[in-house]
C-alpha cells in the first residue's frame, strides 16, 4: 500500500496537468475554431487581439501526453492493486 500512494500522487499530478492543457487548447484554439481565415488567424470583433491556429493546437500535445501517461500509471496502479490483494488472500 505504501508503495502505490507515489503512483497515485504522480497521476493525479499527470491528470491535472493533462486537463489544464485541454483547458488551454480550449480557450487558445477550439473557442475561436469557426473565425480562423486562410492564413490562420483569427481577428477579435473590436481588432485588440489576433489569435493563431498554430498558438492553440500546441496545447494538444501535451494534453494527449499527460492524459496517455495518467491512463499508463493509473492503470499500472490497477495491476499492482489486484496482484497484491490476491497475494495476501
Amino acid at each position: 500500500m505504501r508503495r502505490q500512494i507515489p503512483l497515485l500522487l504522480s497521476g493525479i499530478l499527470a491528470a491535472g496537468l493533462s486537463l489544464a492543457s485541454w483547458y488551454f487548447f480550449y480557450i487558445r484554439y477550439f473557442a475561436w475554431r469557426n473565425c480562423f481565415n486562410e492564413l490562420g488567424r483569427c481577428y477579435d470583433p473590436d481588432g485588440t487581439r489576433q489569435v493563431y491556429t498554430t498558438a492553440g493546437m500546441t496545447w494538444a500535445l501535451p494534453g494527449t501526453f499527460f492524459l496517455l501517461v495518467a491512463l499508463v500509471v493509473f492503470s499500472i496502479g490497477r495491476f499492482h492493486r489486484g496482484r497484491f490483494s490476491r497475494s495476501q488472500n
